[in-house]
């Protein structure tokens, strides 16, 4: 959405910078409220769940602090011409290389399905 109106924002003077975190480390998957009736309702997706959570619950472990981010926000934030797109880690670079160059989606598919094994 941000990429569609950069231009509108741009003819009014304000400059449109997005930033792309890959995990923080934050309360938020603390709070996510997972216990094992979560799993017990989620059918024949259980097992599905369970991996995935526990995938994201151990790349949480390894993220990047809230202040990290900040640091990388309030570089772009006062920087004369920051980039459109930023990454806030080596992750998130990563991510967005293969994303980018991903047209039918298939790379991406592989790689957020092997959170799943």
């Amino acid at each position: 959405m941000m990429e569609a109106l950069a231009p509108v924002a741009a003819a009014q003077g304000v400059t449109v910078c997005v930033i792309e975190p890959g995990a923080v480390a934050t309360e938020f998957v603390n709070n996510v409220g997972v216990d094992e009736r979560l799993f017990a309702e989620a059918g024949p997706y259980a097992e599905s769940l369970q991996k995935y959570i526990a995938n994201v619950t151990q790349s949480f472990q390894s993220a990047q602090t809230a202040d990290e981010v900040a640091e990388v926000i309030l570089g772009a934030m006062t920087a004369d011409a920051p980039a459109f797109r930023i990454q806030t880690s080596k992750w998130a670079e990563e991510f967005a290389a293969l994303k980018f160059a991903d047209l039918d989606g298939s790379a991406v598919q592989r790689l957020t399905g092997g959170w799943l094994a």
